[in-house]
């Protein structure tokens, strides 16, 4: 962690920059020219670099309102996928390493018999 880098409640930063804006992180750091996960990524971790900082004062966000102070409570954060992508543990928790197996044997199937179409 640089000397620049704050430690923060990244479930405030979102809160701030979600409310300030109207839009999702993955669609402010798009905007701002970063990866989809910028911000996402500042805020699972808790800390903000200068680069993060800035863009939020863009947006008229002081790190005073994020930062955490000392004694104070964290919110927690819970991982996050970019809207419309389904993570693995998504599946996991909801059907059985063997029906997922199932669906991925199907899949491929289905794309090879679309490929054989093709070629006749």
């Amino acid at each position: 962690m640089s000397k620049n880098t704050i430690k923060i409640d990244g479930q405030k930063l979102k809160a701030l920059l979600t409310g300030a804006t109207g839009k999702t992180v993955y669609q402010l750091a798009k905007d701002n020219g970063f990866s989809d996960n910028f911000f996402a990524t500042a805020i699972r971790s808790g800390k903000a670099s200068p680069i993060v900082q800035s863009v939020a004062r863009n947006y008229g966000i002081a790190p005073e309102a994020y930062i955490i102070k000392e004694n104070e409570p964290v919110t927690e954060t819970a991982p996050e996928t970019a809207p419309g992508q389904i993570s693995i543990t998504d599946y996991t928790t909801t059907i059985s390493r063997d029906e997922l197996k199932e669906i991925v044997k199907e899949a491929v199937k289905e794309v090879w018999l679309e490929i054989y179409k093709a070629r006749r």
